[in-house]
This record gives C-alpha cells, sequence and structure tokens, in this order.
C-alpha cells in the first residue's frame, strides 16, 4: 500500500517540469500518446522542445516517417505543462484528420474551427471562440482571414502542417502568406514538411486551351489554363471522368446562348465533382485573368455546343475499357506476388477522379471482386459507404473509438472495413491524405499523377514505419503516348522516385517548390509538342535544367546524412530510447499506485489487468464505467478494448494527481515495507531495522519561458549518517506497512 505522503510525492513527480533537452521531460507525453516509440520521432519532440530563443522549427522528416506524431509528442507536452493556447493552421482537408489524431493518440481536446462554426458560436454570445479549453484547428485560407482576431492571442504554440504551402510568403503580393506572418509573428511555431524549400521552379504556363482553341467559349478566360490542365489528366483517367466534364462546360455554353449570366466557377466544380486536390484551387489566385467583356458570336457558340454535344455522345458509346481489363491482370499480377511474400491479400488503387471511381467499383464488382471492395475518397457518403459506417457505429457503441464527428468516424469506419474485411480500397487523391494503410504492400497508380510529391505521399501511405514487406507500385500509363512514358521515365529515373537511399524520393525533395509548377511544365509539352523528336527534346531540356540543383543538393545532403548519422546520432538516441521506456515503466507504476489511492473510494480495482471500474461519480467529465490504464510494459488486453483510455492528461487523471498533490502532510512516523517491494534495492538492504528522518522540497527554477521543478531529497540516519539523494528517493518509492501521526523537531 502508500500513503497520502506516497501519492502526494507520485503525483508532484509525475507533474513536474523538466530541462527542455532532458528526456524526461517528454515522459508524461510519451505515456500519455497510444503510439510505439520510436528514436527519430523522441528525438525531433525534443528538439522542438529544446529551442526557447528559437521562435520556431522546421520538422521535415519524409512522409510515413510520423511528423504529426512528432508534433503532437510536442503539443501534448505543452498541454501536460498547462501551456494550452494551441494553434494548428492546415489544409482544409486534414483539419479533421489532425482532431481524429489528438483525440486517439493523445486524448488531446480540439475544436475545428470554420466560417460556420465561428458565426454560430459569435451568435451563441461567445466573445472569443479560441478561448474553448482546447487545441483549435484552422484552415490555412480561413487562419489568414482571422488575422485581427489572431495577432492578439497569446498562443504558446502554433503547428503548421503542409507548411511548404507557405513557400511564397516572402512576396509582398501573397495575401495568404502575409496574413499569417503578420497575424503569428513573434509567437513559437513549430512548421512540419515533407518538402524541405530549396530552389524554385521556373513558371512557365502552357498554352493550353479546350481543342487547342484560345477563341473557345467553353472556358472562363481566367481558369482557361488551370482547367485546361485539369482536363487533360481527367481524360487519361478514364471516358467517365471525362464525360461528366465535357456535360459540365456544355451547361456553361447553353446558359452562355440563353443570355443569363456566367457565373460558374468550372474549376471548383470539377474539383467537388471528381474529389480532385485542392490545391488547385489555390493556383486561381495566381492564375493569368482577362476580365475583358466578351462579345460573343452566336454562330460560334452554336458550333462549340454542336462539337461538345458529339463528344459527349462519343464517351456515352464508350464501352470497351482496355485500361480496365488492364487493372484486373495488375491485381492478379499484384497479389501473387502478395502471396509469394506472405503479405497480406490487400491492394489500394489510386484514381484523380471520383467518376473513375465509381466505375471501378462497378466494373471490379463484376469481374470476381465483388462483396472485397470499399471506397474512399472526400466525402465518403456513398450508399455503400454509409452501410458500412453504421455496421461500424454499431459494433463500437459506447466506446470511445467513437468520436461523434461523423466525417472521421466515416474514415476510420471504412480503413477498419479494409483492413479487416475487404480485399481492395479504391482512393481518390482527396481522400487519401493523412491516412495510414501500413498493413497493405500493393499500390496502384491508375491515373499516374505528374506532380512527383503526390506519387511520393501516395506511397507513403503504405510504405511507412511500421511496414513489414516491401511496398510493390504498378504504375499505369499509355504505351502509344511518348509524352506519357518520359513522364513516368523523369519519375523513376531521373528522380528515383520509388528506389532512393534515404526512401521514397531523395533526388525530388527539396528540388521542387510547387508540384503543381511541375505540372504546368509537363502540360506546356503535351500541348505544343506533336512529333516524338519535340517531345524527347521538351523533356531533355526540362530534365537538364533540372538536374543540375538536383544532383549538387543531394550530394551535399548525403554526404552530410550518411557521414554523420551513425557515429554521432544513433548511439545518442538509442539511449533517449532506452531512458524514455525505463521512464515509462515507473510511469506507469506510480500513475497507477496514485489512482488506486485516490480512487479507492470510487472504484473497484483489477490488479491483474491494470483496470478499474469507476462505480461513482467524482466529476462530470468522467463517466462511469471501465477504465483501461495504458501499460507500455504489456499487451493491451482484449477485454479492455471497450474501456475508457486511462491517461495522465485524461480529465479523471488529472483530477486524481490534482487531489493527491493538494494532500495535508504533516510530519508522521512511517514504516516502509522492504519485502513487500518485489524488487532488489542494494542501497536499501544496508538500512534495513533502521530509522531516520526524510524530508522533501519542491524547488522551482523560472527562466525564460520555459521552467523546471526540482523534487529535493535529504535523509539522515537515527546515528547521524546523511544518505544520498538518490537513495532516500528509493526509500520513498516502497510500500509501507504502517503510517501514524508523529512530531519532528525543527532541529531534525
Amino acid at each position: 500500500m502508500i500513503t497520502d505522503y506516497h501519492a502526494k510525492y507520485y503525483a508532484y513527480e509525475l507533474t513536474r517540469q523538466c530541462a527542455g533537452g532532458d528526456v524526461d521531460r517528454l515522459s508524461q507525453s510519451l505515456f500519455d500518446a497510444t503510439v510505439d516509440l520510436n528514436p527519430h520521432q523522441i528525438n525531433a519532440a525534443l528538439f522542438a522542445l529544446n529551442n526557447p530563443l528559437n521562435k520556431g522549427v522546421i520538422l521535415a522528416d519524409e512522409v510515413g516517417l510520423g511528423k504529426t506524431i512528432e508534433a503532437g509528442l510536442v503539443l501534448c507536452q505543452y498541454w501536460a505543462e498547462r501551456k494550452r493556447n494551441l494553434l494548428i493552421i492546415c489544409p482544409a482537408s486534414l483539419r479533421k484528420q489532425w482532431a481524429q489524431e489528438l483525440r486517439d493518440k493523445f486524448n488531446l481536446p480540439s475544436q475545428i474551427l470554420d466560417a460556420n462554426t465561428w458565426r454560430q458560436l459569435k451568435k451563441q454570445g461567445v466573445y472569443n471562440p479560441f478561448n474553448n479549453h482546447c487545441i483549435n484547428i484552422l484552415s490555412y485560407h480561413f487562419a489568414a482571414r482571422l488575422e485581427e482576431s489572431l495577432v492578439i492571442e497569446p498562443w504558446h504554440l502554433v503547428v503548421m502542417d503542409e507548411a511548404h504551402k507557405l513557400r511564397n510568403a516572402y512576396r509582398p503580393n501573397n495575401k495568404m502568406g502575409q496574413a499569417l506572418k503578420r497575424a503569428l509573428y513573434g509567437r513559437q511555431k513549430l512548421l512540419l514538411t515533407a518538402t524541405p524549400l530549396q530552389n524554385s521552379l521556373l513558371e512557365l504556363y502552357g498554352l493550353t486551351a479546350l481543342l487547342e482553341r484560345e477563341d473557345s467559349y467553353a472556358l472562363p478566360k481566367r481558369q482557361r489554363h488551370l482547367t485546361g490542365l485539369i482536363l487533360r489528366k481527367l481524360l487519361a483517367s478514364s471516358t467517365h471522368a471525362v464525360h461528366n466534364t465535357l456535360i459540365t462546360i456544355n451547361r456553361r455554353l447553353e446558359a452562355l446562348k440563353a443570355d443569363q449570366a456566367d457565373d460558374t466557377d468550372i474549376v471548383a466544380e470539377l474539383i467537388e465533382n471528381d474529389d480532385l486536390e485542392t490545391d488547385y484551387l489555390e493556383e486561381l489566385d495566381t492564375d493569368i485573368i482577362d476580365d475583358t467583356e466578351q462579345v460573343i458570336d452566336k454562330e460560334q457558340l452554336n458550333q462549340e455546343i454542336v462539337e461538345l454535344t458529339l463528344l459527349i455522345e462519343q464517351a456515352e458509346k464508350i464501352s470497351d475499357d482496355s485500361k480496365a481489363k488492364a487493372l484486373l491482370i495488375a491485381l492478379n499480377q499484384g497479389f501473387e506476388q502478395m502471396a509469394a511474400m506472405g503479405a497480406p491479400r490487400k491492394a489500394v488503387i489510386f484514381t484523380e477522379s471520383k467518376r473513375t471511381q465509381e466505375y471501378l467499383q462497378r466494373y471490379l464488382a463484376a469481374n470476381h471482386y465483388d462483396g472485397q471492395l470499399v471506397t474512399f475518397s472526400g466525402t465518403n457518403n456513398s450508399p455503400e459507404t454509409t452501410l458500412i459506417y453504421q455496421q461500424w457505429l454499431a459494433e463500437y457503441q459506447g466506446t470511445d473509438k467513437i468520436t461523434g464527428s461523423p466525417q472521421i468516424d466515416r474514415r476510420t469506419a471504412l480503413i477498419d472495413h479494409f483492413q479487416q474485411h475487404a480485399e481492395i480500397m479504391i482512393a481518390t487523391e482527396a481522400g487519401a491524405e493523412g491516412v495510414n494503410l501500413q498493413f497493405c504492400s500493393l499500390l496502384i497508380n491508375y491515373d499516374l499523377p505528374w506532380n512527383p510529391q503526390r506519387v511520393e505521399q501516395r506511397i507513403g501511405r503504405c510504405h511507412r514505419y511500421g511496414q513489414k514487406f516491401d511496398v510493390v507500385v504498378i504504375n499505369f500509363l499509355n504505351q502509344s503516348n511518348y509524352a506519357d512514358q518520359r513522364v513516368l521515365e523523369l519519375l523513376t529515373d531521373k528522380f528515383h522516385l520509388f528506389d532512393g537511399v534515404f526512401g521514397a524520393s531523395d533526388d525530388v525533395l527539396g528540388s521542387i517548390e510547387s508540384g503543381i509548377d511541375f505540372e504546368k511544365r509537363i502540360q506546356a509539352i503535351y500541348e505544343t509538342c506533336r512529333s516524338t523528336e519535340q517531345i524527347e527534346a521538351a523533356f531533355a531540356t526540362l530534365q537538364k535544367e533540372m538536374e543540375v540543383d538536383i544532383s549538387k543538393q543531394m550530394q551535399e545532403t548525403r554526404q552530410q546524412l550518411l557521414e554523420n548519422f551513425d557515429e554521432d546520432i544513433h548511439d545518442l538516441l538509442k539511449l533517449q530510447l532506452d531512458q524514455a521506456e525505463q521512464r515509462l515503466d515507473k510511469i506507469s507504476r506510480w500513475f497507477w499506485a496514485v489512482t488506486q489511492h485516490q480512487l479507492k473510494s470510487y472504484a473497484q480495482f483489477d490488479e491483474q489487468q491494470h483496470r478499474f471500474q469507476l462505480q461513482h461519480n467524482v466529476i462530470n467529465e468522467a463517466p462511469l464505467g471501465v477504465y483501461q490504464l495504458i501499460a507500455r510494459s504489456q499487451k493491451q488486453n482484449p477485454a479492455s478494448v471497450n474501456a475508457h483510455v486511462y491517461r495522465l492528461n485524461h480529465p479523471l487523471g488529472e483530477w486524481v494527481l490534482e487531489t493527491a498533490k493538494n494532500k495535508v502532510t504533516p510530519s508522521a512516523h512511517i514504516t516502509f515495507d522492504y519485502t513487500a517491494h518485489g524488487a532488489k534495492v542494494s542501497v536499501i538492504e544496508s538500512l534495513l531495522g533502521k530509522s531516520g528522518v526524510l524530508k522533501l522540497q519542491l524547488f522551482s527554477i523560472e527562466a525564460l519561458d520555459r521552467s523546471e521543478d526540482h523534487l529535493l531529497f535529504a535523509a539522515v540516519t537515527e546515528n547521524g549518517q546523511i544518505l544520498p539523494a538518490e537513495t532516500a528517493q528509493k526509500i520513498m518509492q516502497l510500500p509501507a506497512s504502517d503510517c501514524k501521526p508523529s512530531i519532528v523537531s525543527d532541529n531534525q
């Protein structure tokens, strides 16, 4: 058993603030996080925490190495230190993913603030929506709009995910970047990116136009170039993808014919209908704009409508899809290789169009894969996905796995279904961001992106830390199109996208400022080159422009990392990992002991399984039911799957620690029971049968914006022997068999 004195000591030990570079500072956060411990993640988090004079750091691990976990550890530590003015800015598509990661892995509360939520809170009388006792998550665009509100908040830390989106923030005409720069000036920042920023590509815009015509009415002039790029990619995806696009364009022409105002946002509509990546929306601000009023030539307009109508009819008549047939062959060959490796029969198929996704689902279901398919997109609202979601809700009803956010829970349900029941997931680009598919090792690029960063990110869904098998990647391309062949060659042979020294895309990381800029380069070649010779010359020029910078950068990077990593860093990281694991074991024991002591009148404990049944109300935030302690030294018991996860930063855990710290602990006579400790402690064995005085004090140091807490032990035996502080600490970790009030004089 432990006493009030033990409980108070353990509680202070569990909540004390440590020095920034000390692995003990992360021990609380590492204990609370339901993630595997990896040396590089611990080091990255310590690096971010140990920079009090710098106003920001960049974590630029490759895709799949856990930047979200590293940032989560830092956020968790700030939260544990009661520095809770925390902000996350990320792409809109990743907001819910961040909320889920914080909740599931770190038990951190968060709130996604968008325009609607902000307005609703204001109407409800909430003066400051940021003052919500949780981590705020904003999109880049909405954060820029809230410049005046952000600048007055005393943020302890601002995490900015996909930070390469701020690559042009230094430019005066970059409104979003400049707004965020002003709003967050002087605040501590943590930037996350898999694309270190170094050199910029020349921005070249292709001379693209629908049907190779500049005077077409089909597209608004200000969107002509960007829409041309999207159209070409959809055309390469499937007939079904381009069919819907042609209908959208034709609807615009019919409106013009009827003299109706043209307010159609073609790009936004294509992105929504086909679930395309939202990065294209950001390019609208930089696309060529021509607001000159068009004088419509009715004859030309009618001719375009006729041409589009014929194209739509032709698309509807196409029934033989050789690309889809090739997919069946690819799946068969891929699954054969999976079987040879002993890998699970799982495959993820990426397409750049939701229409293509829907078609492939029907096609594969009709060709031996019915019942083995699951789709994944930005909305996940089809009848099939809704059924999977409802079944998942029924299975996990009453558990912490259900977040209450339909979008987050739908994503989780579909990934669980893929892992447990299905063989194939068909995913769009927008739906696949932030998804962990490490249990799958067959990846098929049904539509091969022109953007090397996108290819890398796709691979990173499967080829990430924890993957047990080599990831097999199958790429689709049109062999009769020489430009398609050169794109694949550029991505593989020149960028070494699939076989880099450090993992995926070593040679492209840090060399491309914007993936869409690169797509525009490719688009220009497709639009302007007609012969094989012209295509070869254009790609050779593009390749030559990039190889010089890439070669120089990567030689320097390899020299620095390969020469220094093993000798100077590896041993340090291994040491820190060992310390962290030892520390976690001790924390588990202390936290469990304090919990038993403080909740003995409220709960029934299962000592073997490290869980307890809360039977009486303690605080409103802690519902009655089963709670399972996070235990690193043992595997999670299957019976505890439906229990509440009990952490240091759980409201109940915080209540336990605070009440223990507030215990009244006057002088007392305590009998420590060494035999009940269950482990050998050599320095204490020589003290058996002796008595003395032990005193513990809290000493805090405040410096800059950091503080350190030290627990100072002092002990002396009855015959005047002064004991080392470490020995006194070990005595205090022994259980006690007796505790009685006592009076200790000042001279003792």
